[in-house]
């Protein structure tokens, strides 16, 4: 679906979402909220179960709006289906990107849904050691994806690296001058494109038992991770 990009129009003083909130390296529709992973001691991750809490959907305002959200440049690059990228970008700095999703969706759960189903689940999960647990609690979908890259961010991950990507992962790409551009995404289909997790952590000391409680904690930091060979 074509987008309406009156960027000045649209951007809000409030357009940052939230720290917490993650790209998928892949668009996809296989993580929904309460999909659980870890993150092993070489930053490889593995799904580890997918819990079905009540969920409710709803359409964000407006068509196609423009949002920012604090990323590693690395973990751009994946979202751009770059292989490699530049010593800079490789360096994790934590960068502002814009970005507009089309007809976004919503879709989260409650505390209470979320516990009705985790809780249980947690008394016999089995914890690797080393090992960070995540769970989703948040996920947004859209019909298509345009990131706008500055020309300082499209110079950390290689201009023409950028291009060349973008090209062979067919984004649709428009030259803005003085180095930065848009690289826009159509989907085939509703696919979701960022997820909100929370981390699964002791949250309460144990007693004489030594056992500690587990809950879900905030996450703040950029997650990254490498996907693991077969």
């Amino acid at each position: 679906m074509a987008f309406s990009f009156l960027r000045k129009q649209q951007k809000q003083p409030d357009s940052m979402l939230p720290r917490g909130w993650q790209f998928y390296p892949r668009p996809n529709n296989l993580e929904p909220p309460g999909t659980i992973f870890r993150i092993d001691n070489e930053q490889r991750r593995y799904i580890v179960d997918r819990l079905l809490p009540a969920s409710s959907q709803g359409r964000e305002p407006g068509v196609s709006t423009v949002h920012t959200i604090e990323t590693k440049m690395s973990v751009l690059a994946r979202v751009l289906n770059m292989e490699s990228w530049g010593a800079e970008a490789a360096a994790g700095r934590v960068r502002a990107v814009e970005f507009e999703m089309s007809e976004p969706i919503r879709e989260s759960t409650t505390d209470g849904d979320m516990d009705a189903v985790l809780k249980p689940y947690l008394t016999k999960m089995e914890f690797k050691p080393n090992n960070r647990y995540y769970v989703i609690r948040e996920t947004r979908s859209a019909t298509a994806m345009k990131y706008h890259l500055s020309s300082e961010q499209s110079g950390e991950l290689g201009a023409k690296a950028v291009l060349q990507s973008a090209i062979n992962a067919q984004f649709k790409v428009e030259e803005k001058g003085g180095g930065a551009y848009d690289l826009a995404q159509t989907f085939p289909e509703r696919l979701s494109v960022m997820y909100l997790p929370e981390e699964i952590a002791p949250v309460r000391a144990g007693l004489a038992s030594g056992d500690s409680e587990l809950g879900r904690v905030a996450v703040v930091d950029v997650l990254e991770w490498v996907e693991p060979t077969r």
